[in-house]
């Protein structure tokens, strides 16, 4: 399952943001909805929970720029 970072910016879809932190490790083992990133677009924040259970590999790394609806990790 993709992991995506979320649209905050409905009237601006093509906006980028910034992965800010990480909270879980790449090949961790996450819980559905457990708290696993933080995200900024301009001066909103938001918090990323993972849709499902499984393993993580994350696809970003913390302070790159992303284009939001974009896939930040998978969970397999």
């Amino acid at each position: 399952m993709d992991v995506r970072f979320p649209e905050l910016s409905h009237q601006n879809p093509d906006l980028e943001g910034v992965l800010a932190t990480w909270f879980v490790g790449d090949g961790q083992v996450v819980e559905a909805d457990q708290l696993i990133a933080e995200v900024q677009v301009e001066k909103v924040s938001s918090e990323v929970t993972a849709p499902v259970s499984g393993r993580i590999t994350l696809l970003v790394k913390e302070q790159d720029v992303v284009r939001q609806n974009s896939v930040i990790a998978r969970i397999d």
